[in-house]
């Protein structure tokens, strides 16, 4: 059985209907400051999750599954930069996603929220905003929604919502106990905060 196979089987397992990756430190395993230079595109590419591009396409195939990145990226803030010199927000995802090999077609299944809470003047609250709007898009509990992130901080706000805390190289299915159906117990003893 593929890695992918495997992965796709225990999210099956475990009632997981939304699977949410953060893009800095995570999808990618560099943190991009929100913006970065068209000139340094490929490196971040190349700096993309071996075991994420190894399992998108047979993700995106399952019917009953969603897939998502979340970001504190925002488009309003890329505004503030000149679009020939540099890239951010939904233009710097849909870039790399097509970089690593998906088409037109696939570029639609994965959703993107991004949420700058600064830049709307709003209390930081790790990823919950993005999760309430996934939990609310896919009419999903949110025990059905799980999230890979790299910060603990980020994870402590995540309340019900399902989480693994990814490590310091990024998305990887090592961080992740393939196995059965996990219960409730052994979802609070996978590392998280």
């Amino acid at each position: 059985m593929s890695k992918a196979e495997r992965f796709i089987r225990w999210v099956h397992l475990n009632d997981i209907k939304v699977i949410a990756f953060a893009f800095n430190n995570t999808l990618i395993n560099r943190d991009l400051h929100n913006v970065i230079l068209h000139t340094s595109f490929q490196y971040y590419v190349d700096n993309c999750s071996e075991d994420f591009k190894s399992i998108i396409f047979d993700l995106l195939e399952e019917k009953e599954l969603h897939i998502a990145v979340v970001a504190y990226m925002d488009n309003e803030y890329h505004l503030e930069y000149d679009k020939e010199i540099y890239i951010s927000g939904l233009d710097l995802v849909n870039k790399l996603l097509c970089a690593i090999g998906l088409n037109d077609e696939q570029l639609k299944k994965v959703v993107k929220l991004f949420r700058s809470p600064k830049l709307h003047n709003e209390k930081f609250e790790g990823k919950s905003w993005h999760l309430g709007k996934l939990k609310t898009m896919f009419n999903v509990s949110p025990e059905e929604i799980l999230l890979f992130e790299h910060s603990s901080y980020n994870i402590s706000f995540s309340g019900q919502y399902r989480n693994i805390k990814v490590s310091e190289k990024g998305f990887s299915l090592n961080d992740i106990p393939l196995g059965d159906k996990l219960t409730d117990d052994d979802w609070d003893r996978i590392p998280g905060i």
